[in-house]
């Protein structure tokens, strides 16, 4: 008889080697229309995956002049990082000021110096709480409140994103305003069901019309 155990860890096995990052990623770089050599490319990694994502999609760029900016989770350096890239740590769920500060500190990077042809978007979960800069007039403290208020209430991942958009600068499309290149790829690791581009991460570069009248629902 096979052995049942066997056939389970090794069924296990091959899920988490389809779904990690760093491989997934490059097989979406080599499937996507980038180029292959020569070209300048802006690299933004956000979320928990953002390093192995990056890696993975450097390693399909071979010969390319990259410019990289992380913002990912604590201690979710997740393997080896280049010195060359900008890495910044964020908390996560509830929003933290060093987030906000890390936040600003990419926005800053996207505007300096020359635009890249293209700018490559790799996000991933948790990417709604460590990308932030709220809107003019709310505080750290209002988002923290709400997020904390939503998240012991049950909110799902969609109600939370369908408030906290409604608050944000770069949620719901908002970071790709921030983006001067004339391309802009996104690759999207989703952790939702449904995989809805809107909302992983909440959506930092897809452009989204969100009705504040249903966050006030929510």
């Amino acid at each position: 008889m096979p052995d049942a155990r066997a056939e389970i860890i090794a069924a296990l096995e091959a899920a988490l080697i389809a779904a990690d990052p760093e491989r997934s990623t490059a097989n979406a770089v080599r499937a996507t229309s980038l180029p292959s050599s020569s070209e300048a490319i802006d690299i933004v990694g956000i979320g928990k995956a953002a390093v192995p994502m990056v890696r993975g999609a450097i390693s399909a760029l071979p010969g390319c002049m990259v410019r990289v900016f992380v913002l990912t989770k604590d201690d979710h350096g997740l393997g080896q990082t280049d010195p060359t890239w900008t890495v910044r740590y964020g908390a996560h769920p509830v929003l933290e000021q060093r987030n906000i500060d890390a936040t600003n500190q990419l926005l800053a990077w996207l505007a300096a110096g020359d635009a890249a042809p293209l700018t490559l978007c790799l996000v991933s979960g948790g990417g709604s709480a460590l990308l932030e800069r709220p809107d003019d007039g709310i505080s750290l403290h209002d988002f923290q409140a709400v997020t904390g208020l939503l998240l012991r209430a049950g909110a799902d991942i969609t109600e939370l994103n369908t408030v906290r958009s409604c608050l944000s600068q770069v949620k719901g499309g908002g970071l790709r305003s921030f983006v001067r290149s004339p391309r802009c790829i996104s690759l999207l690791l989703s952790d939702v069901l449904g995989n809805d581009p809107a909302v992983i991460a909440s959506g930092p570069t897809v452009p989204t019309r969100f009705d504040p009248a249903e966050a006030l629902a929510v």
